[in-house]
């Protein structure tokens, strides 16, 4: 005999389990319930969070879509992305960098996405500026980082980017590739005894490459570094 069952709670999914009657015996039955959601990927290159980035894709696009959807990085959910008007919005508050696939599920499909996240690409004096401001004492700051362009600094003296770390636990944790440009003329300078400048203490974790430092000079105090 054949048992037709359909469920009238559409969001049961997973293990599921009911009673099946017949005119001769009663069946407990448990089975997987799945939700059959087209899949489509994309590969979109480079996503820069520091410029609010979006990028439209054709499956939301086809339905102007700007409902809920669960969004997940990494199988984590993420805060800072969102659907709107046919885009995956970007926000610089989005936790993540590198290599990543985000998967965006609607209620009627499932997109994957493959890019990389780049927290910020720096052009410019104020820029590297802005990236060395970093909190006194024992603090930790990742992302990933690109240099876009040789930067003077213009004499300036970076002494307000100063990490004292555990280099397991703090510093600079993150990715910075200088694509081979230089940030040139300036002064770094470390307070205390303490780990400043551009850098100041890279943690285990923490990756610099393809990065010039020309006409920089270092002043600090006691047995205070920099870099």
């Amino acid at each position: 005999d054949t048992i037709n069952v359909t469920l009238s709670d559409k969001s049961a999914t997973g293990k599921v389990t009911f009673l099946a009657f017949t005119e001769k015996a009663t069946y407990e039955i448990t089975v997987n319930v799945g939700v059959n959601k087209p899949v489509s990927s994309y590969e979109v290159g480079e996503i820069v969070l520091a410029d609010d980035a979006s990028i439209a894709l054709a499956d939301i696009e086809a339905t102007g879509y700007n409902g809920s959807a669960k969004i997940t990085i990494d199988d984590v959910a993420v805060d800072g992305v969102s659907i709107a008007d046919g885009k995956i919005n970007f926000s610089k508050d989005v936790a993540a960098w590198g290599e990543k696939t985000l998967v965006v599920e609607t209620e009627d499909r499932i997109i994957n996405v493959s890019a990389t996240l780049v927290t910020d690409i720096l052009t410019t004096k104020e820029e590297v500026s802005a990236f060395a401001n970093h909190p006194y004492g024992h603090a930790t700051y990742t992302g990933y980082y690109k240099l876009g362009a040789n930067v003077d600094m213009q004499g300036a003296t970076i002494a307000n980017g100063v990490r004292c770390a555990d280099s397991k636990t703090t510093g600079f944790q993150g990715l910075f590739d200088g694509q081979g440009y230089a940030i040139y003329n300036f002064t770094l300078k470390a307070l205390g005894e303490h780990s400043g400048g551009l850098f100041g203490s890279i943690g285990v974790n923490g990756v610099v490459k393809n990065l010039a430092l020309i006409q920089a000079s270092w002043t600090g105090e006691g047995s205070s570094s920099s870099f």
